[in-house]
């Protein structure tokens, strides 16, 4: 029987989602099968940004193959070090702990303007919390975890967030030696700023004045993440969603309306507080003409936030309030107003829709406990006529 049955750390938060400049408090919780001899149990604090990726030629004979090149940039946002458990004692710096469950408080204040925690394909932004038991020079057990940190983005800061916005494009048809018509599309939005749960609105027009049937046409929710190492950058475009319709006879106009693209989960638009990472968000008209080489594209930016518009709520008179029953964590509701344009707002917090990534890195030794799977929490807001 080992003589470490568990080793992990627990959040006062059981959520485990911090917002930048708040204070982070939970307990190591480190539990004995057998008496255990150490010199002190240590808790470490980092949150920090980093890329990386690999280019390789792999074509042609091995003689002119490349070997692999790294590219790779990284930021620290905090590195915080304490003692939880230490012998005072020089004559016998020895601390020998019996079997039973042994329970350490700690605490510590989040730095201001942190970007929001975030796993991407080449990089993340990353907070967590590791604990080491340590006997004199070397460590004997490792626990880590990870938790999540928003970066503020309000709405209500950012000028014109809450104007209609709108995107035109024209586009003649080439068959052979003959031009044909335009193909026209309008693509429009009554405003430019959203928040995970809400549904972002979509207006389009289409007008058909070529001599070809438009195939289909759709609108794609696009999230453009750019990564930016010391000496390049690699960009990856991922599809949240995606509405299509079908086809449209020559000649034709087509008006979509009353149709909407779920806001899920998500990470807040520029990142900001990282350097080395960026995000975009788009919807992008898409129209397909049969039988030619034809694409028309007509994008329209948007912009994620963690608080939404107070054009889209009512505010109520008496302090938020604060329900721990709410996935742990605060949950604050306003009143709905006649308007049809004012809802009720409830914020919880829900898993990225991106997924998550393994928090282990090459450093931390095979047998390190605890939770090493992680997805980023995000605010989600739900709204009620």
């Amino acid at each position: 029987m080992p003589k470490l049955a568990r080793f992990y750390v627990n959040f006062a938060n059981p959520v485990a989602v911090y917002y930048a400049g708040q204070e982070v408090k939970g307990y190591l919780n480190v539990d004995i099968e057998k008496p255990l001899n150490l010199q002190c149990i240590r808790l470490h604090v980092r949150g920090e940004g980093f890329v990386h990726w690999t280019d390789q030629r792999m074509r042609g004979p091995a003689p002119l193959r490349t070997p692999a090149r790294h590219h790779s940039a990284h930021e620290e946002y905090f590195d915080l070090t304490t003692t939880v458990l230490e012998s005072h004692d020089n004559e016998a710096p020895k601390i020998t702990l019996l079997r039973g469950n042994y329970c350490y408080p700690f605490q510590f204040r989040l730095p201001e303007n942190l970007p929001s925690s975030f796993e991407g394909e080449y990089g993340h932004v990353r907070y967590t919390v590791k604990a080491t038991i340590e006997k004199p020079k070397r460590i004997i057990h490792v626990t880590k975890t990870a938790f999540s940190v928003i970066g503020s983005l309000d709405l209500n800061t950012i000028p014109q967030m809450d104007s209609p916005a709108g995107m035109t494009l024209s586009k003649n048809l080439c068959c052979l030696c003959c031009t044909s018509g335009p193909i026209s599309a309008l693509l429009s939005l009554p405003r430019r700023g959203y928040v995970p749960g809400d549904i972002v609105p979509v207006a389009v027009e289409i007008e058909n004045l070529s001599s070809r049937k438009i195939e289909s046409a759709s609108i794609t929710l696009k999230m453009t993440t750019n990564f930016h190492s010391r000496d390049e950058s690699r960009t990856v475009s991922t599809q949240i969603d995606k509405i299509t319709h079908g086809a449209m006879p020559r000649g034709s106009t087509s008006a979509w309306t009353g149709e909407g693209i779920p806001l899920p989960a998500l990470p807040p638009s520029f990142l900001f507080g990282c350097n080395i990472i960026d995000i975009q968000y788009k919807l992008e008209l898409r129209v397909d003409a049969v039988g030619a080489s034809f694409e028309m594209y007509v994008p329209l930016e948007i912009i994620v936030g963690t608080v939404p518009l107070r054009s889209t709520i009512r505010p109520i008179p008496q302090s938020p309030r604060h329900d721990s029953r709410s996935r742990g964590h605060h949950s604050t509701s306003s009143q709905a107003t006649s308007h049809s344009e004012h809802y009720a707002v409830s914020l919880t917090y829900m898993e990225s829709r991106l997924g998550g990534a393994c928090i282990r890195e090459e450093e931390d030794p095979e047998d390190m406990k605890g939770d090493h799977y992680f997805s980023p929490v995000y605010p989600y807001y739900i709204w009620t006529d």
